[in-house]
């Protein structure tokens, strides 16, 4: 039991240091990025790319976060050989749907729109990092996964530093985030690819039919439940520029970027591991479940009061100092994220008990009640004419109340694994669970 706690702790370690390493180079490089950038760049561009990363999580119908906890290694890679071969039809569905959609005036202003074939690319990319790193962490190949972290990330970092000479602007921003996933993509696909294409030739329609019976609520609920967590996480920036201007949505950009590197240090590193830790004791030591839930909630509470105080001087002191002076409102705005990224912080981790322990129909109620959190400040905004900064402020209080919702559906299936492996445990006359 010791060995299985050190190993757990040791994986936690490991994600730590490579993300720890990779958001460093983002924060090293970003005093450059803001001087190379504009604020309506930056606005620009993170919200084209929000919008890509909203209608990715559509493209593997999920069946690529099934892979993780799936029964067996040869389900995990025929999923992960499904979700792969699912991508360009999907990825070609959602491009032309926003292209179709998307307005110079939705994206925030006039700039540079994406084609459709740079959104297609993105996608399919997006699906193939996915897949491969949801191999990997039901394997516990962590080393694996932190190197791609800090190659990917160290990409996204310097790419827009080579590019601003020739594409100067939102392009050069768009461009490093294609050329950041493809890396990271490849590296991820080097030793699992050959096994996956392998069981890709299983795949005959039976096989298709018994998967998709047998991991129907990732398509069916799963991919619903994401795409309305993704839009309320995602249209924030969108939604912004279209109400304020492509320049303050840059401000709020830069605002979050630096509020979640801290947490996303603390966060991912914690998510990865557990999410393979959980899934393992659900299928040998369902017992184990609920303890290292609290236990890790318990943690990232601690963690994330020290982040906030943090974050919060960094905001306030240091904003006008590190990335200019066009950049003062940034800070005000990194303060008042910190309600709903502490609530993140704790929650977001162990979220994936909803993936291992069949939660998604539950989830629907939070991705519901985020998604009009979000849409609900923003008409208030538009209505009575509030400024950015209280918009904000409203927002992120809604946000972290909508997880503690979220909470407490975790709770709950967790308690109930622990109460059903009791019932099962005890005397016969107990009766099965």
């Amino acid at each position: 039991m010791q060995a299985t706690h050190r190993t757990f702790f040791r994986n936690i370690g490991a994600m730590a240091g490579a993300t720890a390493v990779s958001q460093g180079i983002l924060f090293l490089t970003s005093p450059f990025l803001t001087r190379l950038y504009d604020p309506k760049a930056v606005g620009l561009a993170g919200s084209l790319f929000s919008l890509v990363l909203i209608a990715s999580v559509t493209t593997g119908l999920r069946l690529d976060q099934a892979s993780v906890g799936a029964r067996t290694d040869a389900d995990a890679y025929r999923l992960a050989a499904l979700s792969l071969l699912a991508s360009p039809l999907t990825a070609t569905i959602s491009a032309v749907v926003l292209v179709l959609t998307l307005s110079d005036r939705q994206a925030g202003g006039p700039g540079i729109l994406p084609t459709m074939a740079w959104m297609w690319l993105m996608l399919v990319l997006y699906q193939g990092y996915s897949t491969f790193r949801c191999l990997g962490l039901r394997g516990e190949r962590f080393g694996a996964i932190g190197l791609t972290t800090i190659m990917q990330q160290s990409g996204r970092a310097l790419f827009p530093l080579a590019a601003a000479p020739i594409l100067p602007g939102a392009a050069g921003l768009l461009l490093s985030e294609v050329g950041g996933i493809a890396v990271g993509a490849s590296q991820l696909a080097r030793n699992q690819w050959q096994r996956v294409w392998v069981e890709s030739r299983q795949l005959t329609r039976s096989a298709v039919a018994a998967l998709i019976r047998g991991y129907r609520d990732f398509p069916m609920v799963g991919v619903p439940s994401s795409l309305l967590n993704a839009a309320a996480q995602g249209l924030a920036l969108p939604l912004i520029a279209t109400t304020f201007g492509a320049g303050p949505a840059g401000q709020f950009a830069l605002a979050a970027r630096v509020v979640s590197a801290p947490a996303t240090l603390v966060g991912r590193s914690v998510s990865d591991a557990f999410y393979a830790r959980i899934a393992l004791l659900a299928r040998e030591r369902p017992a184990e479940v609920r303890p290292l839930f609290l236990k890790m909630c318990l943690a990232l509470l601690v963690a994330s009061i020290g982040l906030a105080v943090l974050i919060a001087g960094i905001a306030y002191f240091g904003f006008n100092r590190v990335f200019g002076t066009n950049w003062g409102p940034a800070g005000r705005l990194a303060i008042a994220l910190l309600p709903s990224t502490m609530a993140a912080l704790v929650v977001s981790p162990v979220s994936s008990v909803v993936l291992v322990l069949g939660g998604q129909r539950a989830k629907l109620g939070y991705d519901i009640a985020t998604l009009g959190v979000l849409t609900g400040v923003i008409t208030c905004a538009r209505v009575a004419a509030w400024p950015l900064e209280r918009t904000v402020w409203t927002f992120s209080a809604g946000q972290a109340t909508a997880y503690l919702f979220y909470f407490g559906v975790l709770l709950h299936l967790v308690t109930r694994l622990s109460r059903d492996n009791s019932s099962v445990q005890g005397p016969p006359e107990a009766g099965p669970a």
